[in-house]
Parts: C-alpha cells; sequence; structure tokens
C-alpha cells in the first residue's frame, strides 16, 4: 500500500540523492591490485555468485581509487591461503543490514551523517546499497532514480525534484568545463579555481542531500549556481575579447595578403612598362 504523510514524502527522495554522492576519500588498496588474493582468487572462480562481483567491480570508482575488497569485507588480501578469510584477519564477509551505513562512512562520514538524518536512515531502508550496487558503483548514477523503482514505496514526485536540482547544477558545471577547455592564448588559472570551488560546492549538495532537507539542498544550489553564474559571466567575458582578437587576426591576414598582391601586381606592371620602353 503506498504510504503517505510528509515524513514519508520527503523520504521519497533519498533513491535519487543517494546517487550523487562523491566520495570524501578513498581508502588505498593495502596490496597492489593484481596480487590480491581476493581479486585473483574470486575472479577465477566458475561459480558466478562469487566471481561476478570482481568483474563488477572492475569498472567501477572503487577500482578507480584503490579501494579492493578488503576495504568492505575485511581480511588480508596479501594472504593466498583461505587464512585469509578468517576472523583472526578482520574477515566480516557481507555486512549485516543495520552496519552497511557504518562501513560506508569509513570513506563517505559526511555523506553518511547526512543519510543518518534522514526519515529513510529511521525506518530502516533504504540502505546505501540499495541504491549503489556495491561492486559496480558509479560516481554518479541517475539511470538508477526512475517512477518505477522510487513508486514501489511512495510517490516519484519528491525524488524527480531533488534529482531535477542536483543533475542541472551537474549539467551547469560539465558545460562551463568544456567552455573553459574551448578557451585558447590566455591564462585559465583563475577560471580553473573558480570551477573547482563551484564544483566543491556541489559536493556539498551532493552529501547535505542525503538528508532528504530540501531547504538545505535548495540553500546550498543557491551557492552552487551563483558560483557558477559568475564563472558563467567572466567566461563569457573572456570568450569575447577571444572573439575580438580572432576577428583583428583575421583582418590583419586579409590586409598582408591585399598588400602583396598589391606589391605584386605592381611590380608586374613595373616590368611591363621597363619592357615598353626598351
Amino acid at each position: 500500500m503506498m504510504r503517505t504523510g510528509r515524513s514519508n514524502s520527503i523520504a521519497a527522495a533519498l533513491m535519487t540523492v543517494l546517487i550523487f554522492s562523491l566520495p570524501m576519500a578513498s581508502r588505498a588498496a593495502t596490496v597492489p591490485q593484481e596480487n590480491n588474493s581476493c581479486i585473483t582468487c574470486h575472479g577465477g572462480l566458475d561459480d558466478e555468485r562469487l566471481s561476478h562481483p570482481v568483474a563488477l567491480w572492475t569498472d567501477s570508482v572503487h577500482a578507480k581509487v584503490g579501494n579492493t575488497c578488503d576495504g568492505c569485507h575485511g581480511g588480508d588480501p596479501k594472504d593466498l591461503t583461505l587464512e585469509a578469510m578468517s576472523k583472526s584477519k578482520g574477515f566480516h564477509g557481507v555486512p549485516p543490514q543495520a552496519q552497511v551505513t557504518d562501513v560506508c562512512a569509513k570513506c563517505h562520514s559526511q555523506t553518511a551523517e547526512s543519510y543518518k538524518s534522514s526519515a529513510h536512515f529511521q525506518v530502516g531502508q533504504p540502505t546505501c546499497i540499495d541504491c549503489h550496487n556495491p561492486h559496480a558503483i558509479e560516481r554518479t548514477a541517475a539511470g538508477i532514480v526512475t517512477a518505477e523503482r522510487c513508486s514501489l514505496c511512495h510517490e516519484f514526485t519528491p525524488a524527480e525534484k531533488l534529482k531535477t536540482i542536483l543533475t542541472g547544477l551537474s549539467e551547469r558545471l560539465q558545460e562551463t568545463r568544456q567552455r573553459i577547455a574551448a578557451i585558447r592564448g590566455f591564462p585559465m588559472q583563475s577560471f580553473e579555481q573558480q570551477h573547482t570551488d563551484a564544483s566543491t560546492e556541489l559536493q556539498n549538495v551532493r552529501r547535505v542531500s542525503h538528508s532528504l532537507d530540501l531547504e538545505k539542498v535548495q540553500e546550498g544550489a543557491r551557492n552552487t549556481s551563483k558560483k557558477l553564474r559568475t564563472l558563467t559571466e567572466d567566461i563569457a567575458r573572456l570568450e569575447n575579447v577571444s572573439q575580438d582578437r580572432r576577428r583583428l587576426g583575421l583582418i590583419a591576414i586579409a590586409l598582408f595578403l591585399t598588400l602583396t598582391v598589391i606589391t605584386y601586381l605592381y611590380n608586374e606592371q613595373n616590368k611591363k612598362d621597363e619592357g615598353t620602353g626598351d
């Protein structure tokens, strides 16, 4: 039956905003991935239930930042024996549902803190791994937020609103990055710094969004939007200068070519006149 009420309606949004958290930090791999016993052993098993997670992890953000199996499951990836999965080596396997948030908080502490203030956490679901596939985790994965998925428990509208805010800011940030990259011949350090500041602000909004506090999200979004607006205006001014410079360059080239042609024709005419005089 569809749940109603303000708290449940707001809680709906977490299915969306869980996808937008960027890692606060990454737990470095304890050993190189190619020598990691968890990866080499499980990756070669015939049982897909045990080998498929390795395949998913290979293309994940966790793999890119160096967080390997032991970061979430414990154990000793340097041990090539089954003893690697013993309790004495810190192996704890799949964390119980009640402990999932604390496991994720080892790297995503601020995001976890925001989530713990949300209605979803209060009722115990969904947890981080209900929205983020723990093995195929992506930096952003807006595709998992759909009316079909969210509406299994509640209306999609709250989640859709937060998704619109965050994806809109992300698209604007990406657009400014592309425009900065397209500018040539000017010092761009200040623009790069402005872009970094806006990106950091957006990361904070993404983390706060896990609390489902729409007012806080909107406040953070306004701050991010203000930084992006200033950056966009500065880029536009520099683009205009660049276009003016390009036009002046084309005019200079045209004048040079015109002068070259006139000089050539003048010299040719002189040759003809000298020939006639003979």
